[in-house]
């Protein structure tokens, strides 16, 4: 069977169970809510089995080691190793291990699940509205990061970048 990487996207009304949709990594909504691995073909609107965590046999790893990370990719599809892993703007999932690769019909892979954090996720980093030429500036006073322009980076009041850009254009 296909390997289907899904995010949760909702609940099956007052049953207890979720709504599953194919996961990817091109945006934060598709991404975010990653939680498990289709160990089965499921049809539209159907019920099914995945793993969430723990070994998942019987899968083509023909293109993987053994110890290749696992990452998600576009619609629901798997990478692996640290050669294809995804960079910016593609949001990083980790989707586990590879156990048993080179197999096609009897792969195996660990799976343990995690997302990627957005910089402003982080609990040490406080950002406020975003703008073009912003860094992060440490603020012990706060114990925070935090984003300033770089007109204020020196002098928070900007005093002396606004005079040293009035010399140049005069």
């Amino acid at each position: 069977f296909p390997v289907t990487i899904v995010c949760a996207s909702g609940s099956v009304g007052a049953s207890g169970k979720l709504r599953v949709s194919v996961s990817f990594n091109a945006a934060e909504s598709t991404s975010t809510k990653t939680f498990g691995i289709l160990a089965e073909n499921i049809i539209n609107g159907g019920e099914g089995l995945l793993v969430s965590e723990g070994l998942l046999e019987g899968i083509d790893t023909s293109t993987a080691s053994d110890g290749d990370p696992v990452w998600l990719g576009v619609n629901g599809a798997k990478i692996y190793g640290l050669a294809n892993k995804p960079s910016a703007p593609a949001h990083l999932v980790f989707l586990g291990i590879v156990v048993r690769g080179g197999n096609a019909n009897n792969g195996s892979i660990f799976v343990k699940i995690q997302n990627g954090f957005e910089l402003e996720e982080l609990h040490n980093v406080s950002i406020a509205t975003l703008a073009d030429n912003q860094v992060l500036r440490y603020d012990a006073t706060t114990g925070l990061w935090k984003n300033e322009t770089i007109d204020n980076l020196f002098d928070p009041s900007g005093a002396a970048a606004s005079a040293e850009t009035a010399a140049v254009t005069t």
